[in-house]
C-alpha cells in the first residue's frame, strides 16, 4: 500500500505541475500572439504592452524574453519624441532579452541603438559591444548602421563611409536601412564649399 500511495502522490504532483506549466504557457502565448500581430504595425505600444503581459505571465519562455527589448526599441523608435526611456528600464529590458539569447544580433543591436540614442556612444559598453558585433555579425546591416551613426556623431566621416559601404553591400539590407544609409551618406558628403 505505501508504494501505491507514493506513486499516487507523485502522479498527482506531476499532473499539478504540468497543469500549472500548461496554464503559464497558454497565458504567455495568448499575449505573445498580440505582439506578433502589432510589432510591425503603426501601433508598437500595443505590441510592447502585450510583450510585457506575456513575460509577466510566462517569464520562462525564451521567445517571449528575446522579443522584450526588441518590442521596447520599436516603441521608442516610433514615439521617440514622446517616450522617455529611463536607463533602469532599458537595462532591465536588455537583461530580460539577453537572458534568452545573449548573442542574438537583434538584441545586441537594440542595445547599441539605445546606448547611441541616449548619448552613450563614447562609453565602454557601446564601444565593446559594437566591436564585438563588427567581428561576429558582419552580415547584419544593423551593425553597420549603428557603426555609421556612431561615426557620424563624432565626426569620423571615413569610418562612417566604410560602414555605409559595407551595410549597403549586404544582401539582407532592407529598404528602410538603405534609406538610413543614404541619409547618413548625405550628411557626410562634402558640400560645394569643400567641407
Amino acid at each position: 500500500v505505501p508504494r501505491f500511495a507514493f506513486a499516487s502522490v507523485l502522479l498527482a504532483a506531476t499532473a499539478a505541475w504540468w497543469s500549472y506549466f500548461g496554464y503559464v504557457y497558454y497565458a504567455g502565448y495568448k499575449q505573445f500572439a498580440v505582439v506578433q500581430v502589432f510589432i510591425t504595425s503603426d501601433r508598437p505600444e500595443i505590441a510592447f504592452d502585450a510583450n510585457l503581459k506575456a513575460w509577466r505571465a510566462n517569464p520562462y519562455d525564451s521567445y517571449i524574453r528575446h522579443q522584450f527589448s526588441l518590442s521596447l526599441t520599436t516603441l521608442v523608435n516610433r514615439y521617440m519624441d514622446r517616450v522617455v526611456l529611463e536607463p533602469a528600464a532599458a537595462d532591465e529590458a536588455y537583461r530580460i532579452s539577453a537572458s534568452a539569447s545573449p548573442w542574438a544580433p537583434g538584441v545586441r543591436i537594440a542595445r547599441l541603438q539605445y546606448l547611441l540614442n541616449s548619448g552613450q556612444s563614447e562609453g565602454t559598453e557601446f564601444k565593446e559591444l559594437l566591436a564585438s558585433e563588427k567581428r561576429i555579425h558582419t552580415l547584419q546591416p544593423g551593425v553597420w548602421l549603428m557603426d555609421a551613426f556612431a561615426a557620424v556623431s563624432i565626426g569620423d566621416h571615413l569610418r562612417a563611409a566604410e560602414a555605409i559601404s559595407r551595410g549597403l553591400r549586404l544582401k539582407w539590407t532592407t529598404d528602410w536601412q538603405r534609406g538610413e544609409f543614404a541619409r547618413l551618406a548625405r550628411m557626410i558628403a562634402p558640400t560645394e564649399s569643400g567641407t
